[in-house]
Formats: structure tokens, sequence, C-alpha cells
């Protein structure tokens, strides 16, 4: 599923990222809880919007990562040809209408 592949590369962008913290418990690594969870949070007339949850020492780590984030998220889904959704309009002129 294209889903599942979308997914992957935000946690792997994030888990990679020198800002991203681990602070699971020990039990959630033993039950193999995530570092990074990302989640559908909303559907859209021409998008799916996901959110990564991502763990930083401080709120400037948090924002500097997710900037970070975006760009090398967006560099990833283009090497994976997975192209970002934007709305197409189309215009259509009636007859003695001016353009």
């Amino acid at each position: 599923m294209l889903l599942n592949r979308h997914l992957a590369i935000i946690k792997e962008q994030a888990i990679a990222h020198k800002l991203s913290k681990d602070y699971r418990s020990a039990s959630d690594i033993k039950d193999q809880h995530s570092q990074v969870d990302v989640r559908v949070v909303a559907w859209a007339d021409s998008a799916i919007t996901l959110r990564a949850y991502i763990w930083t020492d401080s709120q400037e780590d948090g924002f500097l990562l997710k900037t970070d984030l975006y760009y090398s998220v967006k560099k990833e889904f283009g090497a994976n040809g997975i192209e970002i959704p934007y709305p197409h309009r189309t215009i259509v002129y009636k007859n003695n209408e001016q353009k």
C-alpha cells in the first residue's frame, strides 16, 4: 500500500534527524512501540493530512526539526516517485463571454 510507504519515509527521516529524541520507556521498547508515530488526521479535496509525533528536547528544537523534515521528506518523496497533490482547476468560458 502506497500510504504505508509515505508513513515509513516520514518515520525514517524523523528518526534519523539529529534533534529527534527517543523517550520511550523500557516497556515501550520491549513492546516494540515506534519512536515516531505518524497518523492520518484529516481528509481534504486533494490531500490526506498526516501528522508525525516526534520528541525533541525543546520547542525550538521541535521547530527546527519540523522545518528540516519538510525539506527532507519532500526530497525522499520525489526520490520514491511520490507526488504531492494539488488542486487542478478547469475554467470553461461560455459563448460570447469575454476571456
